[in-house]
């Protein structure tokens, strides 16, 4: 029997799975030696293979301009560190921005509660008694 293979053997010289193998024989395209376990002729083997294209070698993929996945995403990377490099003066720039208008605006805020602050105690007279605050009824 050293004239056949068993259809893992055949697999392996075909570079394709045992299932193929196994349509092949049943379909006729590899002649069967013995069905339990399954063999096929060698002859029958290296004819179907020979009969197959050889896969072609793989290239690298490129793009349409010819760059590769590599050489693009170094392209990207400096073009989004430029980017950032160009805006982010900016954003820190407005943040500062609103961080002393913010900062103004606070020190305005406490200028007037101050006034009103004095307002009160100076208005307050002895013995006024101011309304409680809430509702004018109980329960």
């Amino acid at each position: 029997m050293s004239d056949s293979y068993t259809a893992r053997e055949a697999a392996k010289v075909i570079g394709r799975s045992e299932r193929l193998v196994r349509q092949l024989a049943k379909t006729g395209r590899l002649e069967v030696v013995s069905t339990e376990p399954l063999r096929v002729s060698q002859e029958s083997v290296h004819r179907e293979r020979s009969s197959r294209r050889a896969k072609p070698e793989k290239k690298p993929e490129t793009s349409a301009a010819g760059i590769t996945p590599e050489q693009l995403e170094q392209i990207v990377s400096r073009a989004v560190s430029a980017a950032i490099a160009e805006v982010m003066p900016r954003m820190l720039e407005t943040r500062d921005d609103i961080e002393r208008r913010m900062a103004a605006e606070l020190a305005a805020a406490r200028q007037e509660i101050e006034l009103l602050r004095q307002e009160l105690t100076q208005s307050k007279t002895p013995g006024l008694k101011l309304p409680p605050i809430g509702w004018p009824f109980r329960r």
